[in-house]
């Protein structure tokens, strides 16, 4: 069906969704419910946030925000469809969340590279967060000139080309995630190493194991990663969602069924940021009370003594 800019209606008198953005008349139920989910988390978050003074997790806060917005603004699109000013609000908010979504994720990161061990980090771990949200940030803004254009064209041409400015952002995201997912896993893989010798460590102290120190390394750590990986997962499957979306086109089968929407964006982005609510790094993260940090040369030094 045709994109009209026009409101055109059936002959009942009500609004004929299909020649609008939407394709077909969205379920203003299930927006709300969207909204209020977000809503909810974001809540628990600033909670958490203060309670464990975990303030580097405001993207978090600010990204659930964000996703409440764009489904409360989509409730309002559905009530003025052919208004491409708040279809482009919502468009907006729900598509630009997730990059604060994945900037928690490389944030949580660091600071799990910050509490096992800096040293098994492949790089820097204050540099985590601003190579890969700086990534992120040239993303944002390509992803928001392409919505613009997208909603905001006024010709086919114009539509057109902000949905493939749009595809780029997103593939630029994915690219960024990408690394940031095996990033994840060679510092996993080397901090079981070092976990392994430091049981190898206590086990050759035999006798004089008191000389071996505690470990501040908090034993839900590897929770917290395990939580970081399904999260992050979840934007990577989303990210890849949303390109085969907008590679379908505006008027695709994709775009114009929202139930694809809500399953492929809304609940994973949900989840996301659930799932650091039930395993929060200010808990996970709590170093151990009366132990000292043992970096991988301590241990060395131990076992070669």
């Amino acid at each position: 069906m045709p994109l009209s800019l026009t409101p055109m209606y059936n002959p009942d008198g009500s609004y004929d969704y299909s020649y609008s953005l939407f394709g077909e008349k969205p379920n203003k139920q299930l927006a709300y419910v969207a909204a209020a989910v977000f809503v909810v988390t974001a809540i628990v978050h600033l909670a958490q946030a203060i309670r464990f003074k975990t303030r580097y997790m405001a993207p978090a806060i600010i990204g659930a925000l964000m996703e409440a917005l764009g489904y409360f603004a989509r409730t309002k699109a559905i009530d003025d469809p052919f208004n491409t000013s708040v279809y482009a609000v919502q468009q907006f908010f729900i598509v630009i969340a997730p990059v604060l979504v994945a900037a928690t994720q490389y944030i949580t990161l660091e600071h799990i590279m910050v509490h096992v061990d800096s040293s098994l980090a492949p790089v820097r771990p204050s540099l985590v967060a601003k190579i890969f949200v700086g990534g992120d940030a040239v993303s944002f803004v390509v992803q928001a000139a392409g919505s613009g254009l997208l909603v905001g064209g006024t010709t086919m041409d114009m539509v057109n080309t902000g949905n493939w400015i749009l595809i780029g952002g997103l593939l630029l995201q994915i690219l960024s995630f990408s690394c940031f997912l095996v990033l994840c896993v060679v510092f996993n893989r080397r901090a079981a190493r070092a976990q392994a010798d430091r049981a190898e460590a206590v086990a050759a102290a035999g006798g004089a194991m008191a000389a071996l120190p505690a470990s501040h390394v908090n034993p839900r750590w590897p929770a917290l990663f395990l939580a970081l990986m399904f999260g992050s997962a979840c934007v990577m499957i989303r990210s890849v969602f949303r390109v085969i979306e907008f590679a379908k086109g505006y008027d695709g089968p994709i775009a114009t069924n929202e139930i694809y929407m809500y399953v492929f964006d809304t609940i994973l982005m949900a989840v996301a940021l659930y799932i650091l609510n039930f395993v929060h790094p200010g808990v996970a993260l709590r170093p151990v009370k009366g132990a000292v940090p043992q970096p991988v040369e301590m241990l060395e030094t131990i076992m070669t003594a």
